[in-house]
C-alpha cells in the first residue's frame, strides 16, 4: 500500500474527513497484500494521520501501533539475517582452519581478523595474509616471535600462559571476529546474549584447553544457524 496514494485518495472527498478515512482504508485493504513490509507500514502511518484529522485518536493510535510492529519485526528480521551471515562466515573460516590443522605439520594463521578475510562475488571465503603464520610445534612453550593484531590476538601470542600458539589460538581470534561482526564491538565492550554469546565466551577463554577445536566450533555454530533460520521463517 502506497502512503501517498492513501493520502491522495483521502483528499478525494473534500470536506468529508469521515468519507476520506473510509476511502483511504478501502484503498489500503485492496493493496496491502501487494506492497512490501515498508510500504504497508507507511500506509498505516498515513491512516493514522487521517484518523487524527478526523479527531479519532483511538483509531490513530491503533494504526500507529500496527506500523511500529511491522517496522520492529522488519528490524528483527534484518538483525537475524546479519547474524546468520556472520555465523556462516565464521563456519567457513573454521573449515579453512580445519584444513590447515590437518596438514602433516599443522599451520597456525595467528592473525585472523576482518581485514584478512575476503569474500568473492560467489560468496566464497578466503583467508589472507600468512605473514604471521607458523608451523605448530606442540613441544614449544613459547612463541619465538610475538605476532598478531592487538584486540584479536590470543593471550599466548603475547607471551601469556605456559604454551606457545596452537590451532586453538586461531579459535580465539575467530571468536573475537565473530563478536565484532555481530555487535560491531570487541567482547570486552559488548557481547551478544544467549547461545551465541556463550560460544564466543568459550572461544576467547584464557584457558586454551577450554576453547573449541575448529571441528567442534563448526558443529556448535551449525546449531546456532539452524535456530536463526527457523526464526527468519
Amino acid at each position: 500500500a502506497d502512503f501517498q496514494l492513501i493520502r491522495a485518495k483521502a483528499r478525494v472527498v473534500q470536506g468529508d474527513l469521515g468519507g476520506g478515512l473510509y476511502e483511504a482504508e478501502k484503498v489500503f485493504a485492496e493493496q496491502v497484500k501487494k506492497g512490501t513490509r515498508y510500504q504497508v507500514a507507511a500506509g498505516y502511518y498515513g491512516l493514522a494521520l487521517i484518523a487524527l484529522q478526523r479527531k479519532d485518536p483511538a483509531l490513530a493510535q491503533l494504526r500507529l501501533d500496527e506500523a511500529r510492529k511491522i517496522f520492529s519485526d522488519t528490524v528483527n528480521r534484518q538483525s537475524i539475517a546479519l547474524n546468520v551471515l556472520a555465523v556462516q562466515i565464521a563456519m567457513d573460516i573454521c573449515g579453512i582452519l580445519e584444513s590447515l590443522n590437518n596438514l602433516p605439520v599443522p599451520v597456525i594463521h595467528r592473525d585472523i581478523k576482518p581485514s584478512n578475510v575476503m569474500i568473492d562475488e560467489k560468496g566464497d571465503i578466503y583467508l589472507l595474509d600468512i605473514n604471521a603464520a607458523k608451523w605448530y610445534n606442540p613441544d614449544k612453550t613459547d612463541d619465538t616471535k610475538y605476532m598478531g593484531t592487538p584486540g584479536f590476538a590470543a593471550p599466548e601470542q603475547a607471551g601469556f600462559g605456559i604454551i606457545s600458539s596452537s590451532p586453538k589460538t586461531d579459535i580465539y581470534s575467530l571468536g573475537v571476529m565473530l563478536n565484532v561482526m555481530i555487535t560491531g564491538k570487541f567482547p570486552k565492550e559488548n557481547m551478544p546474549q544467549q547461545d551465541i554469546g556463550e560460544i564466543i565466551s568459550r572461544c576467547i577463554s584464557m584457558d586454551i584447553n577450554d576453547r573449541y577445536t575448529a571441528k567442534e566450533l563448526i558443529n556448535e555454530l551449525g546449531k546456532i544457524k539452524e535456530k536463526y533460520d527457523r526464526k527468519a521463517d
